[in-house]
C-alpha cells in the first residue's frame, strides 16, 4: 500500500562553548547558560555524562543540570557552571559531553583576577538593644585595599533584607581608599521590634566584585506585653488579648526566641 512505512531518524547534538568572564580569585562564579546542548536531528538524543578535562579542570565544576536527561527533537537544555579560580590569569579546560552516539568536546574559559578590597568584619553584631532603643559600634574595620593603587567607593548603601534599622553615622558615601588603607565607619542599629534582625552594608566600586558586602545583625528585646481593658462576672469564661507595645513597626520575618508575660488581675 505505500513504500513509505520506514524513515531513518538520527540524534544530532551540538553544544557551545563557555567564557564565564572575570571572577576574583579564591571566590565563586555561577553562570547559567541557557541552550548549552541542543538537538537539531530527528530523534532524541540521551546525554550520559558531562566532565572537565585538562590543566584547570578543577576551576570549573557543574552547579545543575547534571546528566542522565533526554533532550528531544529540535530541543535544546541548560548547564549551570560554577568557577573558582586559584590564581591570577586566564583559566581553560574541556568540556566532555558524552551522548548515547556521539562525544562532543567544547572549550571553556574564565579569567581570575587580583581582588582590590578585602573585607575586614564580614559580620558586625549589634546584639540585644532594648526595642525603641539604639546602640552605636564606632569606629568599626570594614574594608581594606589590598590593591597597589587607590580606590574610588563610588558609594555605601545599606541593603536587604533590612535596609532601615541599621544605619551609617559617619563613613559613608563616596571616598578614595589608599593601598593598605583600612576604612573605619561609625554605625548604629535601632531596635524596632523584638527578635533577631539582618542588614548588608554594600560597598560600590568600579571592578569585579563590587560591591563588597559586609553583614550586619541586631536584636530587639522587651518590649511592655498588655492587655485591653477588660472584666467579666464571676464564672464567666473570657479570653484576654497579650498585646505586644513599644514596636517601632510591625514584627514580619524577625526571630522572636520567646515571650515571658507576668499577668495580674484584681480578685
Amino acid at each position: 500500500e505505500t513504500d513509505n512505512v520506514f524513515s531513518i531518524v538520527a540524534p544530532s547534538p551540538s553544544a557551545i562553548d563557555i567564557d564565564m568572564g572575570q571572577c576574583l580569585v579564591s571566590f565563586s562564579k555561577d553562570s547559567v547558560i541557557n541552550g548549552f546542548i541542543s538537538n537539531k536531528g530527528t530523534y532524541k538524543v540521551r546525554i550520559d555524562s558531562i566532565y572537565f578535562r585538562g590543566t584547570d579542570a578543577n576551576a570549573f565544576s557543574l552547579v545543575s543540570g547534571f546528566p542522565q536527561y533526554i533532550i528531544e527533537s529540535n530541543q535544546e537544555h541548560y548547564a549551570e557552571v560554577r568557577f573558582v579560580p586559584n590564581r591570577i590569569g586566564i583559566h581553560s579546560a574541556e568540556i566532555v559531553i558524552i551522548t548515547q552516539a556521539d562525544t562532543l568536546i567544547q572549550n571553556i574559559r574564565g579569567v581570575g583576577v587580583q581582588p582590590y578590597l578585602n573585607i575586614e568584619n564580614d559580620l558586625i553584631d549589634f546584639g540585644a538593644v532594648e526595642i525603641q532603643n539604639f546602640k552605636d559600634t564606632i569606629q568599626v574595620a570594614t574594608i581594606k585595599n589590598i590593591g597597589n593603587s587607590p580606590l574610588l567607593i563610588t558609594n555605601t548603601k545599606h541593603s536587604y533584607p533590612n535596609d532601615i534599622d541599621f544605619t551609617t553615622i559617619s563613613g559613608g558615601g563616596s571616598f578614595t581608599l589608599q593601598p593598605n588603607e583600612i576604612h573605619k565607619m561609625d554605625l548604629r542599629f535601632t531596635a524596632a521590634s523584638v527578635g533577631r534582625t539582618s542588614g548588608t552594608l554594600e560597598f560600590h566600586y568600579n571592578g569585579v566584585g563590587s560591591p563588597a558586602v559586609v553583614q550586619l545583625y541586631g536584636q530587639g528585646l522587651g518590649g511592655n506585653v498588655v492587655i485591653p481593658d477588660d472584666s467579666a462576672y464571676a464564672g464567666d469564661r473570657i479570653k484576654v488579648k497579650l498585646l505586644l507595645g513599644n514596636q517601632i513597626k510591625p514584627k514580619t520575618n524577625d526571630i522572636v526566641t520567646n515571650y515571658k508575660v507576668k499577668l495580674s488581675y484584681n480578685p
